[in-house]
């Protein structure tokens, strides 16, 4: 019976796998009738934050017991971030305690560092408490705020096949190590500092996550490298040899031998190419 349980979790978090494990490259597609509010003319002049092709659409419709996730990604200052609500509830109750660590810090306000960021929210097992409107907002460094809205309705009042995460429960879901937001790809020119998320929804202190540097583990007392309590891992003082792959991998420390993980691509760019 229990062969048969590991069984079917396996192939519930197959199901469930939630970021691509692969840096991709993505189209700009600025989203001028929704790009947000910033300082003034400056911000409408030059905006900070560009939105990405992969973004899920303004109108979600689903059947009740279904999976599936609300996504959408942004090109971005290094240190932007990325909030969603649902009905005007913040969706992420430990934000405020996990970004505290940066409230006091300037240096990524002046950074000329950038990101790709990818950011979801699962919709496990859906129920009617799911249906509503849904607004991502994203705040840089620089205290400009952009933000997006989305809408979760109903297709029809008959449920569907149930999904995979209806067979387990909440409890158990809130378990499995799920990154919901990190960067694609970051750039910083000489000297920087860049800001590499790794985030992980609920239940934090069930979970934990280790920083891969071209696949070796990074410590997490290091000159170069700061691990934040968010998951989060800040590069200081970017330089040629620090470009390459960074890898994020979150475990469970109640589901042993589970994974997830994201790879983060870090290079330099010439001064030059900085707006």
């Amino acid at each position: 019976m229990m062969r048969e349980w590991l069984l079917l979790l396996g192939a519930l978090l197959t199901a469930v796998s939630t970021v691509p494990a692969n840096p991709t490259q993505r189209y700009l597609d600025q989203d001028r009738q929704n790009r947000g509010s910033g300082a003034g003319d400056a911000a409408e002049a030059a905006p900070q934050v560009v939105w990405g092709k992969q973004c899920s659409p303004r109108l979600a419709c689903l059947r009740l017991l279904q999976d599936t996730i609300l996504e959408c990604e942004v090109f971005a200052p290094s240190g932007t971030v990325l909030s969603w609500y649902k009905d005007q509830t913040p969706l992420d109750r430990q934000r405020d305690e996990r970004n505290s660590v940066w409230r006091g810090g300037q240096t990524l306000a002046r950074s000329t560092s950038k990101v790709h960021l990818s950011s979801v929210v699962f919709i496990d097992c859906a129920s009617v408490e799911d249906l509503g409107e849904y607004r991502l907002e994203v705040r840089t460094p620089g205290d400009q705020v952009f933000v997006r809205h989305f809408t979760v309705n109903l297709t029809d009042t008959e449920k569907g096949m149930p999904g995979r995460t209806c067979w387990f429960g909440k409890d158990l879901i809130d378990q499995l190590p799920r990154i919901y937001e990190y960067a694609r790809k970051a750039a910083g020119v000489h000297a920087s500092d860049v800001l590499l998320p790794c985030r992980l929804r609920a239940h934090l202190h069930t979970k934990s996550t280790t920083w891969l540097f071209k696949g070796t583990r990074l410590a997490s007392h290091h000159a170069k490298y700061k691990l934040l309590p968010s998951g989060d891992l800040l590069v200081r003082n970017l330089q040629p040899e620090d470009q390459g792959m960074y890898t994020c991998r979150a475990y469970s420390n109640k589901i042993m031998g589970y994974t997830d993980q994201i790879h983060t691509f870090v290079y330099l760019m010439d001064q030059e190419t900085v707006v």
